[in-house]
């Protein structure tokens, strides 16, 4: 995996995989390469990427960036 740095830090701090991703999608960083399939499982370069910043990180994610109805 490849995840960028720059992508890395958009996702700090973290807390909730789906806030997360929809944060992400609002954001002036969302490009066709998150939706594209990076892993022979299937998974996305999103997914990867939230998975590795999950992983690395312990800090809490409120949800400040995305209103959610």
């Amino acid at each position: 995996m490849s995840t960028s740095p720059a992508d890395c830090s958009r996702h700090q701090p973290v807390g909730d995989q789906q806030l997360m991703d929809d944060c992400f999608r609002a954001s002036d960083r969302m490009r066709p390469k998150w939706d594209e399939i990076h892993s022979s499982d299937g998974t996305t370069y999103g997914e990867m990427t939230i998975r590795k910043v999950r992983r690395t990180n312990s800090d809490t994610f409120g949800g400040r960036y995305v209103e959610r109805g």
